[in-house]
């Protein structure tokens, strides 16, 4: 690994993991990025060395298996392992995130739709399609309602306790149940039924949020799977690429407001929004589902997969409430305003997982008989508004 880094390595800006970036030229115009982890306590499953050391086999299986869509998926050029420790080398390749046309002073939304949609129908239809397997029963349990359990410990460890230990919250005026309490509402047998994929297909990804994909003029370029080798469903990775617009790519730029109060019969209040929302994401998020339909793997979907647009929306809701506990094994430092270290890690936490708990309270209560149009419709008004005061 040192030939890899060369003399100098300069760190490069990180994303939602614990892993750290370096840049260096180990010769004269080769330019690679090196990606290391250190493992340590309190890193949840899908940042830990177990699936950070599948990485490369992953992204050699896409180009062993995928040829179509080699030329769009990063390469390994290395990979070293030692004692608590792994990391792998990367040619560096120039670009911007697909989000940078949402971040511009003058958005172009349609610009940015339109993109999207060039990426999304070739890894839809020469990835995902390229295989398909019939899902286990349990498979929204073992993936999803699992996941949220095996996290749940350390987010009762770092946040309010009343989120965990109350009867019920007010979130934005939201009654909602607490953390467990929705966690074993969603293993409830009917919703399980009717969550199960009807396909798995490859595992492309695995973590496709929109950061994680490069654009540079008409070429585009996928980024740091999550380290998996076995079948996966789409619609994981699409809710994913969902929860970058509605909240995850604004909390991690500009953090939340949140504020705690207790009400007349002692339930306790929150206040959430984001620092600074921008509406333009909450318009792009409000017209994914319509984007998703348009391309032809849809029509695979509704033939073998039915119920995917409600999967969707309920995935939707667990990546934002299994991402604030990412936010506490990431503790990569931010700072947002006068909040910073592990404060700010905290503040990310537990605006995400205000923001799941009244995602999940509207799904688990009505069935998830919500249409993507109403369910999301909401998120705009209550997110993006001007920030005061905050509290953690």
């Amino acid at each position: 690994m040192r030939q890899a880094l060369g003399a100098q390595a300069e760190a490069l800006p990180a994303g939602g993991s614990p892993a750290r970036l370096w840049l260096t030229e180990p010769s004269p115009g080769e330019r690679v990025v090196v990606k290391v982890l250190y493992g340590r306590d309190g890193i949840v499953d899908g940042h830990d060395l177990d699936s950070f050391v599948l990485k490369p086999q992953q992204i050699r299986a896409v180009h062993r298996r995928l040829p179509v869509l080699s030329p769009h998926y990063v390469r390994t050029i290395g990979e070293w392992r030692g004692p608590g420790w792994a990391a792998y080398a990367m040619p560096y390749h120039a670009g911007e995130p697909l989000t940078v046309l949402l971040d511009r002073p003058d958005a172009d939304l349609p610009a940015f739709t339109e993109r999207l949609r060039t990426i999304l129908r070739p890894l839809s239809e020469h990835g995902y399609a390229a295989d398909r397997q019939p899902a286990p029963p349990d498979h929204f349990g073992t993936t999803h309602v699992d996941r949220l359990r095996r996290r749940l410990p350390l987010l009762a460890q770092h946040l309010d306790p009343a989120l965990f230990t109350a009867d019920r919250v007010t979130v934005n005026g939201r009654s909602c149940r607490t953390v467990p309490r929705l966690i074993d509402a969603l293993a409830d047998d009917r919703l399980a039924r009717l969550m199960r994929p009807g396909r798995l297909s490859f595992p492309l990804h695995g973590d496709l949020i929109l950061g994680n994909l490069l654009v540079d003029a008409d070429r585009f370029l996928v980024l740091d799977p999550r380290g998996t080798l076995q079948p996966w469903d789409p619609v994981y990775d699409l809710a994913k690429s969902l929860f970058s617009l509605t909240v995850f790519e604004q909390a991690i730029a500009g953090g939340f407001v949140v504020r705690r109060s207790t009400g007349s019969l002692d339930e306790p209040r929150y206040e959430v929004s984001l620092r600074a929302g921008r509406a333009t994401y909450l318009t792009a998020a409000a017209q994914f589902v319509p984007l998703l339909e348009g391309l032809p793997f849809a029509a695979e979907l509704d033939r073998d997969d039915p119920d995917w647009r409600t999967r969707l929306l309920v995935v939707h809701a667990v990546h934002c409430l299994a991402e604030a506990a990412c936010r506490l094994s990431d503790r990569k430092h931010r700072e947002y305003g006068d909040v910073h270290g592990w404060d700010a890690c905290r503040m990310l936490a537990t605006g995400l997982c205000l923001v799941a708990l009244m995602l999940l309270e509207e799904l688990v209560s009505t069935g998830a008989s919500v249409t993507a149009r109403t369910h999301l419709g909401w998120l705009g008004p209550e997110l993006v508004r001007t920030a005061g005061p905050h509290s953690a």
